[in-house]
C-alpha cells in the first residue's frame, strides 16, 4: 500500500518527496478503499437503527367476485374488505435497542481497521530499505516522543528494554 502513496505523493516532482509518518498514516487513511468500503457500514447500520423503529403499516385488502360470465342472473356479486394491524407488545423497543449495540460494534470494527491500517504503514514506512527509491521518496524527519530525547526507534527500544 505504501508504494502506492509513494508514486501519487511524486507525481512529476524531479527532486525526492519528503513524507513523515503522520502524513502516511493520514494519507492511508483517506484514500484507502477498503476502508472506505467499511465506513459505509456504519451509515448502513445507523439505516438499520431507523428501520427497527418503524412500525408495521396497517393492511388493507378487498375482494370481489364478479357474477358468471354466461349467466350474469343466476349468480351474485361478491365483495369483501379487510383490515388488519399487527399490534407489538414489546418488541420495538429490543428490536431498537439491538440495532443500536449493532451501530456501536461497527464503529469499533470500523476504528479497529483504522488502527490496524495505521499500524500497517507504520511497519512499512520504519521498514523501508535503507537505499533505492522507496527510501528517497520518504525522508522523515526524526518523531521525538515526550520524554525521551531521541528518534521514535531509540524511544521504542528503550521502552523495550525497561519492560524486561
Amino acid at each position: 500500500m505504501l508504494p502506492f502513496l509513494l508514486l501519487a505523493l511524486r507525481g512529476q516532482a524531479a527532486e525526492p518527496v519528503r513524507i513523515t509518518l503522520a502524513e502516511a498514516i493520514r494519507l492511508a487513511l483517506l484514500h484507502n478503499h477498503n476502508l472506505l468500503a467499511t465506513r459505509t457500514t456504519i451509515e448502513q447500520s445507523q439505516a438499520q437503527e431507523i428501520t427497527a423503529g418503524l412500525r408495521p403499516n396497517p393492511v388493507l385488502s378487498g375482494a370481489w367476485q364478479p357474477p358468471p360470465l354466461f349467466k350474469p342472473q343466476e349468480g351474485s356479486t361478491q365483495v369483501g374488505l379487510g383490515l388488519s394491524y399487527t399490534f407489538e407488545l414489546g418488541k420495538r423497543g429490543r428490536r431498537i435497542e439491538a440495532a443500536r449495540d449493532a451501530t456501536q460494534v461497527t464503529r469499533s470494527q470500523v476504528g479497529d481497521s483504522e488502527r490496524s491500517l495505521a499500524l500497517q504503514v507504520a511497519t512499512q514506512f520504519h521498514q523501508r530499505p535503507a537505499g533505492g527509491v522507496d527510501a528517497r521518496a520518504l525522508a522523515p524527519e526524526p518523531q521525538v516522543l515526550p520524554g525521551c530525547g531521541g528518534d521514535f526507534r531509540n524511544a521504542v527500544r528503550a521502552r523495550w528494554h525497561q519492560r524486561k
